[in-house]
This record gives C-alpha cells, structure tokens and sequence, in this order.
C-alpha cells in the first residue's frame, strides 16, 4: 500500500470516528436543524421591533391630537368665560339696561336736569345714530339755559315758547337759529350723517360755551 492511499485510508477512518463519536456524545442529535430555525426568528425580532415602533409613533400622535384638543377646549372656555365678563361688566356700566336709546332720550324731559347727557351721547354717536344726538345736545342746551334761569322750564312748554322767552336776551337770536336747525333735523325727514352732525354739533357746542 502506497504512502498516499495510507493517508486517504486514515483520514476516512478518522472522520467515521469523529462523527461516530459526535453522535454517541450528542445522543445523535442533529442540531443543523435548529440552526436552519434560527434566522427566521431574526425576521421575526424585526417585525416585533418594526412593529413596537409603530405603536411608539401612533402614541405619540394620539398624545399630540390629546394636547391639542386640550388647549382648543381651554382656547372655547377662556373665550367663553371673556363674553361673560364683557356682558357683565357691561350691564353694569349701563345707566338703564336694557331700555332702547331712543325711548330714553324720548322721555328726556320727564326728568331733564337728572339726565346723564355725557353718557346718552356717548352710547348716541357709538351706534351712529346722529339725530338722536342733536335732540341730546339740544336738549342739554334748554337745561342750561334753565339752570342760568334764561328760561322757565316746563316739561309741556315747546320750543317756541323758549324762543320768545330767550329773545330779549343777548344770546336771543343764536337760540332761534340753533333751535331752528333742530327742528329741522328731529321733525324733517333728513338723512343726519357724520359729516353733518359734525357741522351742526359744532354750532351747538358753541352756543353751550357762551352760556358758562
């Protein structure tokens, strides 16, 4: 037998008796087969770790929606809670709530020289109802003139009557023209803009600072 069919002879030998003893010492085991088993529980890690994310991102979005929707709810009250207060504070700021502005001017002279004039301009001029405040500043203007005893007031003397009354006096004849604009304005049929009110206002306003 030649050297090299020595060597191929052991070596063969040598390999039957190393698997011939793996085997006894494994009890024939064959662990190949969870070896093949094993990278498919890799796949199976990175779906559980895709799928994990996925959950951790649609948390954190149902977190984002829940913080907006809180700060949206807290946005309504706060607005809420603001109307409240503005009607609050405005009801008390109010001289007569809940009276229209025209049925108290309308009554003015019921109790002229107790009538806030400042505040029914005010309100007046703020809804732009102009007429409405050339009958105010007139009707200030008589109580002025009552308050100086140019004129005996009464709340069924007309307008006329005060005329006569004021026309011996100095400031007679601007009394008969300002009170000739009014009549104009309150009984005519005028459409009183801003631009108007401004230059009959400014004829009353005045007369008003002779009578101090």
């Amino acid at each position: 037998m030649s050297v090299y069919a020595l060597q191929n002879k052991l070596s063969e030998q040598s390999a039957y008796f190393e698997k011939d003893k793996w085997q006894k010492i494994t009890g024939k085991t064959d662990y190949s087969e969870n070896f093949k088993e094993f990278k498919p529980k890799e796949k199976k890690n990175k779906n559980n770790l895709n799928k994990n994310r996925d959950i951790k991102t649609s948390k954190q979005a149902i977190l984002f929606l829940k913080i907006i929707l809180v700060v949206v709810i807290i946005g309504v009250f706060a607005f809420v809670f603001y109307l409240l207060l503005k009607h609050f504070f405005n009801f008390f700021e109010e001289k007569v709530p809940r009276r229209k502005l025209g049925e108290i001017v309308e009554n003015l002279e019921d109790d002229l020289h107790n009538a806030d004039f400042d505040f029914l301009l005010t309100k007046a001029l703020e809804k732009g109802e102009y007429t409405l405040a050339i009958r105010i500043l007139y009707l200030r203007i008589i109580k002025k003139l009552s308050d100086k005893e140019h004129i005996a007031w009464k709340r069924d003397k007309t307008n006329g009557q005060y005329v006569r009354e004021m026309f011996s006096r100095k400031a007679g004849i601007q009394f008969a023209l300002i009170t000739n604009i009014y009549e104009q304005a309150w009984f005519g049929n005028y459409n009183i803009d801003q631009q108007l009110y401004t230059k009959v206002s400014g004829k009353f306003h005045e007369f008003l600072k002779q009578l101090v």
